[in-house]
This record gives structure tokens, C-alpha cells and sequence, in this order.
């Protein structure tokens, strides 16, 4: 059992070690433990994610990296050590829906609130104007209550993404 552990929302492993977001009062913050603890995450650091009143609410590594969604923006941290660690800001979106992040070979795909997004598709300059991967059926997708849209989830299945918001499958 792990000791010492703070109650996070969400978790991910990144370079050997744990990183955790979504703490209540620090919700704009991610902190990460030591190298190689073993069992004992009782010593962490921190990065701050923008603070703009906004929360992390999922962290997930791919790629060797460690993206840090917020839900009006989304952020990507490099590096191997504490001190070559850049965290820096993707998109001036983020993920409406935690449990709709998935990945599927080279693709991370997650629902901001302009439709279902592939990070890889989006532009390093945050000003740039984008394109949904949706936008031929957000006009359906974006119907849907915001409680829905909230918890929607997504997943891969024999190389193909489906998304489902209520009780539609999409």
C-alpha cells in the first residue's frame, strides 16, 4: 500500500514518478514525487499550471510527454528532472471531459468544449484558429446538456474512436 499518498483526482507516471493533479485547494497545481520511492510518496513537488482560477482535472503521459489538461486550456510537460522540467501551454482549450481522454496508437483525442480534439492536430502558436476533429457532427455533439457533454467518455476500438455523450454513441 502506498503511504503518505495526498488524495488526487488524477494520476499518471512520467519519468519515474508519480504525478497527481485535483487537490481542492490546490487545484491549479501538479505535484509529483521523488525518484524512485518505492512505496513512499510522502515527499512531493510542485509545478503551478497557469493560475487563472481554473482546475486541473486530468493528467495523462504520452509520448514522453505529460499532458496537463485544465478545462480552458490544455498544457504539455518535457523533461527528465526537476530541472530541465518546461511545462508549457498547447491550446487556449482544454478537456471538458476527464474520462473522455483516450488514446489510440499516435492519437490523443479528448472532448474540449468546441468538440472531440486530436492534440496532435493542434497548432503550437495557441493563437492560431483551429478545426475540431468533429466539426462535421458537432452541431449533434454540442447539443447535448452540459452535464452530458461533462461526462461523456471516449475510447479506442479496433483503430477506430468512439465517443459517447448521454446514450449516444458516436
Amino acid at each position: 500500500a502506498l503511504s503518505g499518498l495526498p488524495k488526487a483526482k488524477t494520476m499518471a507516471e512520467y519519468k519515474s514518478r508519480l504525478f497527481m493533479a485535483g487537490f481542492g485547494d490546490d487545484d491549479d497545481v501538479v505535484k509529483f514525487t521523488e525518484r524512485g520511492l518505492g512505496d513512499d510518496v510522502s515527499k512531493y513537488s510542485w509545478i503551478p499550471v497557469q493560475e487563472d482560477g481554473d482546475y486541473v482535472n486530468k493528467i495523462i503521459t504520452w509520448n514522453e510527454q505529460l499532458i496537463v489538461f485544465k478545462r480552458r486550456s490544455t498544457h504539455v510537460l518535457t523533461g527528465d528532472t526537476p530541472q530541465t522540467f518546461r511545462l508549457r501551454k498547447r491550446a487556449n482549450f482544454g478537456c471538458l471531459a476527464p474520462r473522455g481522454v483516450s488514446v489510440g496508437g499516435n492519437m490523443l483525442l479528448f472532448f474540449s468544449e468546441y468538440g472531440v480534439e486530436d492534440l496532435n492536430r493542434l497548432e503550437a502558436d495557441v493563437t492560431s484558429m483551429h478545426v475540431p476533429l468533429s466539426e462535421p457532427i458537432n452541431s449533434l455533439i454540442l447539443a447535448h446538456s452540459d452535464a452530458e457533454k461533462i461526462a461523456a467518455v471516449g475510447w479506442f476500438e479496433e483503430n477506430k474512436h468512439f465517443f459517447q455523450i448521454g446514450d449516444t454513441v458516436y
